[in-house]
């Protein structure tokens, strides 16, 4: 790809980086810069380089398998930071329905595996995106991964 990229520079882009030169104190050129040679070379090598890597960002990711999914979903229910999530959540009076307390660690791990059920049940089905949320946990499902998040404050505009 780099080989590919160093072809497409541009005449001018090629020029520049070929005759580089120094400034004088009082900005008047005073011949080529003194690492002529490796400073080319660093500098197309560095353009290259962010080229190759914001193309390579721009490529679409591969869509998961299945069993991908699950293991990622795997992956959040064990790593789930439900401490933290339940007191925050009881900084906030957050309470859900039918409940003067905040959730326990334990009842959001139980929201949150069942989030994380519907994502995969839709997977199954050949979705390869999908979103549900209840008690302010949303998750989901992209072609390339899962997320579940606590929305403690959303506003959008479309």
């Amino acid at each position: 790809m780099k080989d590919k990229i160093e072809s497409s520079l541009g005449p001018e882009i090629k020029a520049a980086l070929e005759n580089c030169c120094c400034i004088g104190s009082e900005g008047n050129r005073v011949g080529p810069a003194p690492m002529e040679t490796t400073y080319v070379e660093r500098m197309k090598n560095m353009l290259v380089n962010n080229i190759t890597n914001f193309v390579e960002k721009l490529k679409p990711k591969p869509e998961l398998s299945f069993e991908e999914i699950q293991k990622r979903i795997e992956v959040i229910i064990e790593n789930y930071p439900y401490e933290e999530a339940a007191a925050i959540m009881k900084f906030r009076n957050h309470t859900w329905r039918g409940s003067t307390q905040s959730p326990s660690p334990s009842e959001i791990k139980t929201t949150i595996a069942m989030l994380l059920s519907q994502v995969l049940d839709a997977k199954k089905k050949g979705n390869e995106s999908h979103s549900c949320g209840t008690g302010g946990f949303n998750a989901y499902l992209f072609p390339y991964g899962v997320r579940v998040s606590y929305a403690i404050v959303t506003k959008s505009s479309f």
